[in-house]
């Protein structure tokens, strides 16, 4: 069940990132880096997150939250992933308005700040409802990549059970 449970995350991140993939073409900007490829190319925990920090880094995390592979993203790539939530891009923009992940020593990226409001991948978590998971994007912009493929993941695992 939980290997089934980590495909379907697997296919929705990837269909999440082709979404941004195609969005960016049709407004004919220049990817730097195919953002599909970049995190198909991360160490994944299937039991864990991926996480962008307001220092531009995209950290793959494992279920004890501890950074397991990162990727320095550059600003047209943060720019392109904020395009993904039109009403939250200005907010998103914001925060990552000065990151320069090529600033970022080793030791911070291995070590960040803890999560906030951080929730395992795994089929055995306890899932939060719509209005919890509309707080914690509230709280935590940052979040808000991981916490819609997690709601995703939580539909289709409901979806999955009641067959």
């Amino acid at each position: 069940m939980q290997c089934f449970v980590y495909l379907i995350a697997s296919a929705c991140i990837n269909v999440i990132l082709s979404v941004t993939a195609l969005e960016s073409s049709k407004e004919h900007q220049p990817a730097a880096r195919d953002l599909q490829q970049l995190v198909n190319n991360l160490r994944t925990d299937p039991n864990g997150l991926f996480h962008i920090g307001n220092d531009g880094i995209l950290r793959s995390y494992d279920k004890d939250n501890n950074v397991i592979d990162y990727a320095r993203l550059d600003s047209a790539e943060l720019k392109s992933l904020a395009k993904r939530y039109s009403k939250d891009e200005e907010n998103l923009i914001a925060l990552w308005e000065n990151a320069d992940s090529s600033m970022i020593d080793e030791a911070q990226i291995w070590s960040p700040e803890p999560l906030k409001n951080s929730m395992s991948l795994g089929a055995s978590a306890v899932s939060p409802n719509v209005d919890q998971l509309a707080n914690m994007i509230a709280v935590d912009w940052v979040a808000i990549d991981i916490l819609t493929v997690k709601l995703k993941i939580h539909i289709v695992t409901i979806v999955f059970m009641m067959e």
